[in-house]
């Protein structure tokens, strides 16, 4: 019997809400799949480096809190910080040399095969420096977000050119549909939508709530940020609609429901509704369009990236806009009414997960000794 061989895997997430760690979270599920097909005997050996918990996602992984890199700093939900984050790359850059020093032995402890990051420019400097393949995976990038929200500001300059060099050392940049264009990083492939879409559980759900199936359910969430809504607000009677809620819930809010309290997991239930509602996100458009439940979003002004999402959901699914006074006051109703009537296209494939799990298997296999087939074993440490 042949010992199985160990695929170390390093996925290095920008906590920036939970739409990175969803995108890994559905290519890890792909990997285990195609490791289990592929009749090699191989161990998959995760590790998540994030300052950020992933769960939900990635469970049964290695988490690695010891982290620098964060993406922006917000406000609220839909607001950045603009000043505390232009303060914080400053400060991250202000010696790079030796943040990427730290970041490389964090990483080194884990002696991984192969680097998947969405989209940590300092685990990619620090994945160079250990001479490990980097992969990227993520529909937007700090460097191009950054040049759009600061590049007037005094100091910048230099702070690109190092976020430049380390995107540099990128083996491939993986651009899941939708993606911004990202024309300032090396190695680009576009690859289909990356999605791991949810079970329909809807008579459970329904069974569980004590309504029937035909009372109009959505569910509300904006990607792990915090201080989206203030929901006590939110009148009583939502125009016939129960709404799904993950924070907090205003105690006795008979229209409303805790979606942690539901045996049913998160991505589940997004299958399950009639419709979601939220911020254009990555994780939610692409779980939107690839499970074919509708998306009434608030939009998300100055945020580069929106438009390349709602311009895409809008040929690949159903969506509608809500003005932010509407949904401060839960004046929902009328728009998720006119969204779920309109004609339901068919669910998109998720075929990005896939191809991005068939290039970081082939990239470890380049760089291992891995022998032929039997056995196949899975283990997330």
């Amino acid at each position: 019997m042949i010992a199985p061989a160990s695929l170390r895997l390093y996925l290095a997430i920008t906590p920036h809400g939970y739409g990175h760690f969803s995108l890994a979270d559905s290519v890890l599920g792909a990997l285990v799949d195609l490791v289990a097909a592929s009749g090699e005997p191989v161990t998959l050996d995760v590790t998540v480096e994030s300052a950020k918990d992933p769960a939900p996602f990635l469970s049964g992984c290695r988490h690695e809190p010891r982290s620098e890199d964060f993406g922006l700093l917000m406000r609220s939900a839909r607001e950045i910080d603009l000043e505390a984050s232009a303060a914080r790359l400053l400060d991250l850059h202000r010696d790079w040399p030796a943040a990427v020093a730290r970041a490389a032995a964090v990483m080194a402890a884990h002696r991984p095969d192969v680097v998947v990051t969405s989209l940590s420019y300092l685990a990619c400097a620090a994945a160079t420096r250990l001479g490990v393949p980097v992969i990227g995976l993520s529909p937007l990038n700090w460097l191009g977000i950054g040049r759009y929200l600061f590049a007037k500001r005094p100091g910048m300059d230099r702070v690109f050119a190092e976020m430049a060099e380390a995107y540099g050392g990128l083996e491939r940049m993986l651009l899941p549909t939708p993606a911004m264009p990202q024309s300032e990083l090396p190695n680009r492939l576009v690859i289909g939508p990356v999605s791991r879409p949810g079970r329909w559980r809807r008579p459970e759900i329904a069974a569980a709530l004590g309504i029937t199936e035909a009372t109009g359910l959505a569910l509300l969430n904006f990607g792990g940020m915090s201080g989206a809504l203030d929901l006590a607000a939110w009148p009583a009677d939502l125009g016939g609609w129960r709404v799904i809620v993950y924070g907090a819930v205003p105690p006795g809010h008979p229209a409303l429901i805790d979606g942690r309290a539901l045996a049913q997991p998160f991505r589940d239930q997004l299958a399950s509704v009639d419709a979601v509602i939220g911020k254009p996100g990555y994780g939610m458009v692409a779980d939107c369009a690839c499970a074919g439940t509708p998306f009434l979003y608030v939009d998300r002004p100055d945020w580069p990236e929106a438009p390349h999402l709602i311009d895409w959901l809008a040929q690949a699914g159903r969506c509608a806009e809500v003005a932010a006074d509407d949904l401060a006051a839960g004046r929902i109703a009328a728009g998720l009414d006119r969204l779920t009537a309109l004609p339901r296209p068919a669910p998109v494939a998720p075929s990005g997960a896939l191809q991005a799990a068939r290039l970081i298997f082939d990239v470890w296999r380049r760089g291992s000794a891995t022998p032929a087939r039997p056995e196949v074993r899975r283990s997330l440490a």
